[in-house]
């Protein structure tokens, strides 16, 4: 990647970045800051991965949205400017990341947000010198890549660290995981001269307002914008380190160009308008606790589907706890699941059981996609199997009329972000605008349309874009 870079003329350089890593919560996180910044007045570009229906979903402007037509388009020059032995070595998201800051100079953006893919201090979006790093989350995952321990993880992640750039931690130390890992970033950051603001410390959400103490003696507030009314307790999460990211950045730049910013009235300006539904909405928030009314397969009628792309036992938990918040301690929801044979799958059923039942498992057409020999033996013969998202949803009809089991509560679609993504690019969206009541309502439906814009079509109407391509 540096080659690579380099023979570009250093073009991840052009343009000032942030990083943001983490096992969980990253994703949003991204897309939350990208607004934020967008809503300050910056023209800002977005790398995300994996995407739900669209490769162009991984390279946004907020100006105007990326499609694929563009992306292809800039392909050509992409290959021009790297010899043609090194471009055989790059992999598809190192090729995607180097797209994305072609893309971005041809775009003339102001700042660029990017979504570290695994780990940090190896991955390819650590080719730049961030002005901010930001870590959401420690958890185990990719533990083959990473490390079997939470501190080896921490340290992998700590990696976007650089020397006397900041870095905002969204988690606290809860318990002993959080504690083994805040240790190790601490360190690092230390170590580096960056200094390091804490969730619960330096920055969160306490009573429904906002807070950021960006140096001793400033203290800035705002009141929670109106989308999180009701919102997973991770969702708010992330977005209290992304403001206080924001916030830090725009603070930052008024020290250094005199024009002060924080006062009264900036922040506000900007949480006022985060809510409205114009502007940029990334696709990276769908499939994140959102819920559509859609006419399921084998149905003319609507039915209320809860996506999240719970991928490992520590986004199954964070689901689950937003769950309970949301329908109560005792209340069971149908789950449809699907999730891929190189994940943790039975500690993620072990956590989505305390709260989802029935349980129907299906398969994706993905050949990294679940299959029966993956299926722990614990769940093989207990939990049914279909061969698709069609076939799963006769089955969980079949076995709720079964057992009489009430049907008021929306069904669970989670697991994997290949199948939330392959089921949203399946369904219809049963007069979403009209449904759409609160400011995150309209928003996410905002932004699932605009993730299905992306997608580029045949001469037929046949759609023709990358989902299998996801890494």
């Amino acid at each position: 990647m540096q080659l690579a870079n380099e023979q570009m003329g250093w073009i991840s350089g052009r343009t000032p970045s942030i990083l943001v890593a983490g096992t969980n919560g990253k994703g949003t996180t991204s897309a939350f800051l990208w607004r934020l910044l967008t809503l300050g007045g910056l023209r800002c570009g977005l790398f995300t991965s994996p995407h739900l229906l669209s490769f162009a979903e991984r390279i946004q402007m907020s100006d105007r949205s990326v499609t694929e037509n563009e992306l292809e388009a800039a392909i050509p020059d992409l290959v021009a400017q790297v010899d043609p032995e090194l471009w055989a070595e790059l992999s598809f998201f190192e090729a995607s990341l180097l797209l994305g800051f072609l893309v971005w100079r041809k775009r003339n953006s102001d700042l660029n947000v990017l979504e570290v893919g695994l780990g940090g201090r190896l991955d390819a979006t650590n080719i730049v010198c961030p002005e901010a790093s930001v870590i959401t989350s420690i958890g185990l995952d990719h533990t083959g890549y990473l490390g079997s321990s939470i501190p080896q993880i921490a340290f992998e992640k700590a990696g976007i660290i650089h020397p006397g750039r900041p870095v905002f931690v969204g988690f606290s130390a809860i318990d002993r995981d959080d504690k083994d890992a805040l240790r190790v970033i601490a360190s690092a950051a230390e170590s580096r001269s960056a200094d390091l603001y804490l969730a619960g410390r330096d920055f969160g959400v306490e009573g429904g307002q906002f807070y950021f103490v960006p140096a001793a003696g400033v203290r800035m507030t705002a009141r929670l914008p109106e989308f999180f009314r009701g919102a997973a307790p991770y969702l708010v999460d992330n977005f209290a380190v992304a403001a206080a990211t924001a916030c830090w950045f725009f603070w930052s730049k008024g020290r250094k160009s005199g024009v002060p910013w924080g006062g009264s009235g900036d922040l506000d300006s900007i949480f006022d308008r985060f809510s409205h539904p114009d502007g940029p909405w990334a696709p990276a928030l769908c499939g994140r606790f959102h819920q559509v009314s859609a006419i399921v397969p084998g149905s003319g009628q609507s039915r209320e589907i809860l996506f999240d792309v719970c991928h490992n036992p520590h986004g199954a938990t964070k689901f689950v706890e937003a769950l309970v918040q949301k329908f109560g301690p005792d209340t069971k929801i149908p789950g449809i699941v699907s999730i891929l044979r190189d994940k943790d799958i039975g500690g993620i059923l072990d956590v989505l059981s305390r709260k989802l039942h029935p349980i129907v498992l299906f398969k994706i057409t993905n050949d990294r996609g679940l299959n029966r020999e993956a299926i722990p033996s614990g769940y093989r013969d207990l939990l049914p199997l279909a061969d698709d998202f069609a076939g799963a949803v006769g089955m969980m009809r079949d076995t709720l009329a079964a057992t009489n089991s009430m049907d008021e509560f929306p069904w669970a679609v989670c697991g994997s972000v290949m199948a939330v993504g392959e089921v949203l690019g399946r369904i219809k969206v049963a007069n979403s605008g009209a449904r759409s009541c609160t400011s995150r309502e309209v928003a996410m439906d905002r932004a699932l349309r605009s993730c299905l814009a992306m997608r580029d079509f045949d001469a037929d109407g046949v759609w023709c874009g990358a989902g299998s391509s996801q890494v």
